[in-house]
């Protein structure tokens, strides 16, 4: 029976019979055959195979829907048993973007591993999008980021602060007569951009400029847009992108502007091919939180992670300031 679910919900997660297959270790045939067994015993049809990629009917989203209960109370249980072992075995999975997965997670990871070896800990890498649908349906245990989080279905542990910075090429233009308003990566380090004293520009001054934005459902993208309309104009967009160390690097080739955070400098990633403006403004301020999905069993291994880590990280990014 727990096979048979399992089947079906590989092929409801891949949406295809064939990396399906491939994923469980088996022949296609023998995975179609399977889940056509199963279908017929029920009496249901579980999948729409008219359609590509494959979509569930709703007998199949009814089943769907009590095979993740099961998987949960499996998950649980596991959870529960590796406790025993009090830390001495145990996995935790752990998402990011490719910023939070490169410069901030690894230095955690690497501390925490040294004291508890017997702790297996996954990193995985995804647009935090994809990562909120994987904390939601648990194969993710835990991710870290700065977008906004339902308090009704997400818990968070705040880790840092930061602050939504624009990164303009040097090249452009429109810098002339904005010399008070600029700022260098070693202005960022110092934390300049922090003091009251330090003006932050009028996003309209760029109100005729190209930008790289990140795609929709990505907070980043979400409050540059915001921004600019607050500031009365529709940005120009040159470029839609996933990830924002992809805008920075893109930036830093003369191709547009970019929002940034202020972390992405402070963590080592400073650059000499554009320069930084302070944004006002709530919107410009923002939390680093680690989050995972309200009310799911917590094992100990992850209650140890996210109280090291917190320390870990905030340790780190004051050494580093």
């Amino acid at each position: 029976m727990l096979q048979s679910m399992r089947y079906v919900f590989e092929v409801y997660k891949e949406k295809s019979f064939s990396k399906a297959a491939k994923n469980l270790d088996v022949s296609q045939p023998a995975l179609s055959t399977a889940i056509k067994k199963i279908e017929t015993e029920a009496g249901i049809t579980l999948f729409d195979r008219s359609s590509s990629p494959l979509k569930l009917t709703e007998a199949g989203k009814v089943y769907i829907d009590a095979v993740s209960q099961v998987m949960s109370i499996q998950n649980n249980l596991k959870c529960q048993l590796n406790d025993i072992a009090s830390l001495k075995t145990g996995e935790i999975k752990i998402g990011g973007s490719t910023f939070f997965s490169t410069f901030i997670l690894p230095h955690a990871i690497s501390k925490f591993s040294m004291d508890h070896p017997g702790i297996h800990i996954d990193l995985i890498e995804s647009p935090a999008a994809t990562l909120k649908e994987r904390l939601l349906d648990e194969s993710i245990d835990l991710i870290m980021d700065s977008c906004e989080f339902d308090d009704k279905t997400f818990t968070t542990y705040q880790v840092l602060k930061e602050n939504l910075l624009l990164a303009v090429p040097k090249s452009f233009d429109v810098n002339n007569g904005l010399e008070e308003f600029q700022l260098t990566s070693k202005d960022i380090k110092q934390k300049k951009h922090l003091s009251d004293d330090f003006p932050a520009v009028d996003l309209s001054r760029f109100a005729n400029e190209e930008f790289l934005l990140l795609r929709k459902g990505n907070d980043t993208g979400e409050r540059a847009i915001m921004m600019c309309n607050e500031a009365g104009f529709m940005p120009k967009v040159h470029m839609y992108l996933d990830q924002i160390m992809t805008s920075y690097n893109i930036a830093c080739m003369d191709m547009g502007i970019a929002f940034v955070t202020d972390k992405i400098i402070t963590y080592g990633y400073p650059r000499t091919e554009v320069v930084f403006y302070k944004l006002g403004g709530k919107l410009s301020k923002r939390n680093i939180v680690f989050a995972h999905k309200k009310n799911r069993y917590m094992t100990q291994a992850l209650n140890e992670f996210i109280s090291f880590s917190k320390d870990s990280i905030y340790n780190n990014f004051h050494k580093k300031s």
